[in-house]
């Protein structure tokens, strides 16, 4: 019997403050996660962007939104992530 496959596909609204924070996990610049202990530093040169970011998350984020035209309130959500993760072998 083969081993179960498993995925997970994540979406999360970003609205301003906590998107630097973001950022600084996604791309892995602290030292230690208290928020995930699980975190393996020596193993981030594997992760990947579907879309690399040319510059700061919120200032990319800003700039396409005011490219788009679009009108924001001080509560508008900013920027949606998304994190596909699955079994080794599926991918």
């Amino acid at each position: 019997m083969s081993k179960p496959q498993y995925a997970i596909l994540r979406f999360a609204k970003y609205k301003g403050p906590e998107i630097g924070g973001i950022e600084a996990h996604n791309e892995r610049t602290k030292e230690k996660y208290a928020s995930n202990p699980d975190i393996d530093i020596s193993r981030s040169h594997l992760n990947f962007h579907l879309v690399q970011p040319e510059r700061r998350y919120r200032a990319k984020a800003e700039r396409q939104i005011r490219e788009a035209g679009c009108r924001t309130r001080s509560d508008s959500v900013r920027l949606v992530e998304a994190l596909v993760t699955a079994t080794p072998e599926f991918f």
